[in-house]
Order: C-alpha cells, then structure tokens, then sequence
C-alpha cells in the first residue's frame, strides 16, 4: 500500500476525531430508545407541563441529544420536537435553545427544510445573536441559518427598538415616582378636649379664629369676675363685714362681680357647645416630602399601569385592552412557555407521529 495514502488515512481520522463533539465520545455506548412513552404521556396530560415529571421531561431531552450526536435525526425530532410544541416543556434557556438548534438541524438534515424554518426562526428571535458552529454544521446548513437571520434583521431591530422605548418609559415613570412622595402626618382629635373651655376645643378644630374669640373673652370675663371678687373680699374688716361707709359700694361690686362670673360661665358653656358641634375627629399637623423607595416606587407603578386595565373591564369595553410589548428574553433569564409563545412569528408545527 502506498505510504502516502496511509499518511493521509491517520492524518484524516485524527482530524475527525479532534473534532467530534466531546459529548459524543464520551456518552454511553447505548443505542438510543424512542420516545414512545413521552409522546402517550403528553396526549394523556394534553401537553400540560405541570402534570410531566422532571425526569421525564429530562429523559426526553438526554435521548434526544444523544440520538442527534448518534446521527439519527428522526429519533431526534421524535424526543425534542414534543418539548418545544406545542407548548415549551423546556425551562433552562441554555437547554431550549440546543433543542431549537437540533431539531431544526435534523429536519434540515433529512431534506425537511420547511419543517425546519419554524424552529430555526423560533431560535433567532429567542437569542438573537445565537450563531451555528461552522466546525461542526456543514456549510449548507449554516447558509440556510444565517440567511433566515438577514431576512428577520429588520423584525429584530423594530423590536429591539420597541423594546428600548417601553423600558425607557417605564424608567421614566418609575424615576417621576421615586423622586418624592407626600406625607402627611395627621393627628386624632378627643371629644373629651372638646369639652374644655378657653377656646381649647375650638384650637383642636383647627378652628383659629373662634378659638381667639372663646379664648379672648372668656379670660376677660373671668378676669374681671375674679377682680371683683378680690376687691370685695379687700374691702372687708377684721370681722368680716363692711363699713357702713362701704357697704352700698360692696354691693354693686359683687353685682358686677357675679354678672361678669355668669357671662364667663355662659362663654365657657357656648364654647363646648360650639366645639362639639364642629368637631373633627382628625386634624393634618404638617405636610412634608420624602423620597420614595425603589420597592414602594415599582409597587406604585405596577398599581398605575393595571389601572387602565381594570377601568375598562369594569365598565364593559367590548374592545380588548392593547397588550403591552413583551420583552425579548436574554440568554441568561429563565424562559416560560407563554413568554416565548407571544415572542414567536407562529406556532410552530407539530412534530409527526414518525419521520421516515
């Protein structure tokens, strides 16, 4: 046999082996299995994630990496495809977007490549700036892949602006709503104060003018009655009577004496009456401004933009209310299945019984 013709058999065979997938040599030697019983168990549950167990989900997944590495496509398509529609079984986005990535690579694979678009697209929008390996993907298929990517530049771009306008919006309105908030420190009234005279119920009230007023007059009156009563009690001897000379005077001191003590009595009356006829179970003691927390601040904005939303439900509105953009996802947020339903161009299709 010719040297060089062995020379370039080893030289190709270290070549393939360098870059054979790591998985591929490195997983069990186990011809894989179908995925028979995860197809009857999401007929049985309808597709229903929450009624899969996570082994299950894992098993399927696993099987179909392994047949794709193992080069049967069709075993492929069979385990992933029911993963991904029609609804997402997968929740790691790292996990999603190798299921995208292989079953749109078998279909294209087995010449199916109008079954393999929908994956394909599904992928790009999911991650954008996700790129198919050259090393490993045969030029055709990379072609295929970046030319759905050109076509759905401009698609991407209107939502990556939209996008970006909604959340500068909702930045906007959240940093309006942390910049302060109003307090306003307020302080419960008594019915028992009301009851005090001098114009105490009337300053509870906050009512400033009549309680000057009540004030006001009833220190005068009462003043004067006590004035007068100390006058006469000077006016008095050492046996407690009065001279003839002061008797008349005495009198017409204690008249004065008991009007003016009637008339603070009759103020003081009027002003408990006035008090509690107007009383106010809360009175502001000051207004001032704080800044908002962040955590309040999103509370705050999450109860405004639901406030349209509700408006219109409550008044019946037959017109639907306009749903907000939903964000693309970033690789490394987690993805459930109607976050990414709302992000694809269509549904994908449904994966068949069994590819030949």
């Amino acid at each position: 046999m010719n040297p060089f013709t062995i020379l370039r058999a080893v030289c190709l065979s270290a070549t393939l082996l360098m870059f054979t997938p790591y998985n591929a040599l490195t997983a069990p030697r186990l011809e894989p299995q179908g995925c028979a019983s995860l197809k009857a168990r999401l007929s049985e549950v309808k597709g229903e994630r929450a009624q899969l167990s996570l082994s299950e989900l894992n098993e399927a997944y696993e099987r179909g990496k392994s047949a794709y590495l193992y080069g049967s496509y069709a075993l492929t398509i069979d385990c992933l495809a029911p993963l991904l529609s029609p609804d997402l079984l997968l929740s790691s986005p790292d996990e999603l977007a190798l299921a995208y990535e292989y079953v749109g690579l078998a279909y294209f694979y087995l010449d199916q490549r109008d079954q393999a678009e929908p994956f394909f697209k599904s992928l790009i929008f999911f991650r954008p700036e996700h790129e198919l390996d050259p090393v490993r993907v045969p030029p055709d298929a990379v072609t295929f892949y970046t030319q759905l990517h050109d076509a759905l530049a401009s698609e991407l771009q209107a939502r990556s602006e939209a996008l970006e306008s909604q959340r500068a919006r909702e930045d906007a309105a959240l940093e309006a709503l942390t910049r302060r908030e109003l307090i306003i420190e307020q302080r419960v009234n008594s019915r028992l104060v009301a009851l005090l005279p001098f114009g105490v119920g009337q300053f509870q009230n906050d009512d400033v003018s009549a309680g000057y007023l009540f004030l006001t007059t009833e220190l005068i009156t009462t003043l004067a009655s006590v004035g007068l009563f100390w006058r006469i009690e000077q006016m008095r001897q050492e046996n407690g009577r009065f001279s003839r000379a002061d008797v008349s005077f005495a009198r017409e001191l204690q008249s004065a004496q008991l009007i003016t003590g009637g008339v603070a009595l009759g103020l003081a009356l009027s002003g408990v009456i006035h008090a509690l006829i107007n009383y106010q179970p809360q009175r502001p003691l000051r207004r001032f401004e704080r800044p908002l927390t962040r955590s309040d601040a999103t509370l705050n904005l999450d109860e405004s933009l639901e406030e349209p939303l509700d408006d219109e439900l409550d008044e019946g509105s037959p017109a639907a209310p306009p749903q907000p953009l939903t964000p693309l996802p970033s690789p490394d947020e987690g993805l459930d299945a109607e976050g990414f339903k709302s992000l694809s161009p269509a549904p994908l299709p449904s994966p068949p019984s069994s590819v030949e």
